[in-house]
């Protein structure tokens, strides 16, 4: 059985494939059908309605929200991977649908009878994920029509807690005092989210410029740090989005940028080498 590879097939050889700023981009996306962008420098899948055969060999899938057109082909993603004996790959989710994206698996490994190895990691606006050396991915906030999930950490259990809103339903003042008492915290976290692909690379800092390449060595191995760490966006990721996420002061840095792929909205500058925004108005 012949493994999905990277490389083009003698085939797709002549096909012209899209190339940004140095970063060949593969995949498709038909509204309210499927979605699923591949950067195969990067070995990594953003979203993924149907699982196309050149997903396979990603070894990163990011999924930006939990509708069937850009999460459906999921269970096929992993389960393919398995059958051909690949490495299991890392999916990362919003961190809120990140349980039910478990329970979906587990109802495809009872079905399937098969294991469906992944590494599932959830993510939430702002946090990061290593995706190799010099190489990190952040989530920011997007905004779609799939809704916001509730969360609360508490020292109730969770039917507790429920008993608690059904018989306090009309009383703000006890629910005030107890959120501001501490006796639980809630918070509302996005439905869905885009993510900004960064290089980090060592920049020798500004006052050793100049200086002879024997006096830079012998300050490093004296254990004098000479170099800083820039972190550069190189690609980012909307998913389904209205341009609210541009004017959202909160956001992760996404703006600023140099270079700007857009549908819909020619003018904007941004300081990512890629940017996409997908179906912008849904």
């Amino acid at each position: 059985m012949e493994k999905p590879t990277n490389s083009s097939s003698s085939s797709s050889k002549n096909k012209k494939v899209l190339e940004i700023e140095g970063y060949p981009i593969e995949g498709l996306s038909i509204g309210g059908q499927e979605t699923c962008v591949i950067f195969p420098t990067l070995k990594l899948a953003f979203d993924i309605g149907r699982c196309p055969q050149r997903a396979i060999s990603q070894d990163f899938l990011f999924i930006t929200h939990a509708h069937m057109d850009h999460i459906g082909g999921l269970p096929m993603y992993v389960a393919t991977r398995g059958l051909y004996k690949m490495e299991p790959p890392t999916v990362i989710v919003p961190v809120c649908i990140k349980e039910n994206v478990e329970k979906l698996l587990q109802v495809h490994r009872s079905m399937d009878q098969s294991e469906l190895k992944v590494k599932l990691i959830g993510l939430d606006i702002g946090e990061e994920f290593e995706l190799r050396k010099g190489i990190k991915v952040r989530a920011f906030r997007t905004y779609h029509t799939i809704p916001s999930q509730f969360w609360y950490r508490d020292a109730f259990s969770a039917s507790s807690l429920l008993k608690f809103l059904v018989l306090n339903l009309f009383s703000e003042v006890v629910s005030f005092a107890l959120v501001h008492y501490g006796a639980f915290e809630w918070s509302w976290t996005p439905g869905s989210l885009g993510y900004i692909v960064y290089s980090m690379k060592q920049k020798l800092k500004q006052e050793y410029v100049g200086f002879p390449g024997n006096e830079i060595k012998n300050l490093k191995l004296s254990g004098v740090e000479i170099t800083d760490t820039v972190t550069v966006p190189e690609i980012a990721f909307t998913g389904d989005t209205t341009s609210d996420f541009i004017v959202d002061i909160k956001q992760c840095r996404c703006s600023k940028c140099k270079n700007s792929h857009s549908r819909g909205i020619p003018s904007l500058k941004f300081s990512c080498s890629v940017l996409l925004l997908l179906m912008l108005f849904n």
